[in-house]
């Protein structure tokens, strides 16, 4: 969700609030400009629109324990022959103290007013698209792990977020060491990070890969 892909507002409502285990985020607004982002693999295009469009965003969140949660998002997005219609389910698992897991699934339909399909290689019909964004992390005071991947198809869009790539599969993942020594020492937290990051195109296209080494100290 970003809340500045709304250009000029002529009116909105917005509703948050927290109950016990439960949490909601809504807003629903009419803007009289419709900015338009359009990924690809390799890059993006923009271009607005003088149209008037409502969009609208509801986020509900349940806390599950003491530290972990499950979400769902909504967002839409509509103006004549134009929409663009998100759904989604989230979720954060603490497996252990020092372990969790993120997990989101996003699909989406679009449909763009016919010229400016044509003049940006659109589809001219409505379309959908999926994202998938997987996370898990180990946390200790001296010694850290990650690894992730997502996919995201040619055809996802969030005109109501901010995504300017679609269409590629990564994967990273890294391993932090660290070390603490008491003050008065010549440093007081080091770490070394070495990690990996590894991503290609929907049709098997390298896009980029590399290996990284970096290091902190105070």
């Amino acid at each position: 969700i970003y809340t500045r892909s709304l250009a000029d507002p002529d009116w909105g409502i917005k509703l948050t609030g927290k109950e016990g285990t439960h949490a909601i985020g809504f807003y629903s607004a009419q803007d009289s400009i419709t900015n338009l982002l359009l990924p690809g693999s390799y890059g993006s295009k923009t271009t607005s629109l003088q149209m008037k469009t409502i969009g609208t965003v509801l986020r509900y969140r349940l806390d599950v324990g003491k530290i972990s949660t499950l979400g769902v998002l909504v967002t839409y997005r509509e103006g004549e022959d134009y929409f663009n219609r998100l759904a989604g389910i989230d979720a954060f698992f603490r497996l252990t103290p020092r372990k969790h897991v993120t997990v989101q699934f996003l699909a989406s339909q679009t449909r763009y007013p016919g010229q400016v399909a044509v003049e940006n290689g659109q589809p001219a019909d409505k379309f959908f698209g999926t994202a998938l964004d997987f996370i898990f992390r180990h946390e200790s005071r001296n010694i850290g792990y990650y690894a992730s991947y997502q996919q995201v198809t040619p055809e996802f869009r969030a005109d109501l977020g901010f995504m300017p790539q679609v269409g590629y599969r990564n994967i990273n993942g890294g391993l932090i060491l660290a070390s603490w020594k008491n003050p008065g020492h010549w440093y007081t937290f080091m770490n070394i990070v070495p990690s990996f990051d590894y991503e290609v195109d929907y049709e098997g296209n390298l896009i980029h890969k590399k290996l990284k080494l970096t290091g902190n100290y105070f």
